[in-house]
């Protein structure tokens, strides 16, 4: 298993020191990037409709952000908690992911979303440069 949501709980959990506006201000930091990676890595045609479905829920409801200048769920358990409800349970969803060993044209699909994103694009551009070489099918 790799460590991608531990070290993104962890930046969280290291900055429970500060006052509310610096912890949400570095919190809001380490879940946009986080936010980015899933997103990229559940935008592939073969990460599993459920399973991105149940993502994207989870960062529309946990992630901590204001919407029309009322706190969201996750902002407010963040404020009490110090910690990524949102980063909680998409690592979650990834160990399920890992667990049901889903097989991509690039390969098993693992529980780090930027690990899977670097061996897609990789596949993918490899494959490119494959057809560039021998011309169109």
């Amino acid at each position: 298993m790799t460590h991608y949501f531990d070290e993104a709980a962890g930046e969280v959990t290291s900055n429970a020191w500060r006052d509310d506006v610096g912890f949400l201000a570095e919190l809001e930091r380490v879940e946009a990037r986080v936010c980015k990676d899933v997103s990229l890595c559940t935008g592939d045609r073969e990460f599993p409709d459920s399973l991105r479905e149940k993502i994207m829920g989870i960062i529309a409801v946990w992630q901590s952000r204001e919407d029309g200048g009322v706190p969201t769920q996750g902002r407010q358990m963040a404020v009490v908690t110090r910690s990524s409800a949102m980063i909680g349970k998409l690592h979650g969803v990834f160990h399920q992911l890992a667990a049901g060993r889903v097989k991509t044209r690039f390969g098993m699909l693992s529980d780090d979303p930027t690990g899977n994103v670097k061996r897609r694009d990789y596949h993918d551009a490899e494959a490119s440069s494959d057809e560039t070489l021998e011309g169109p099918q």
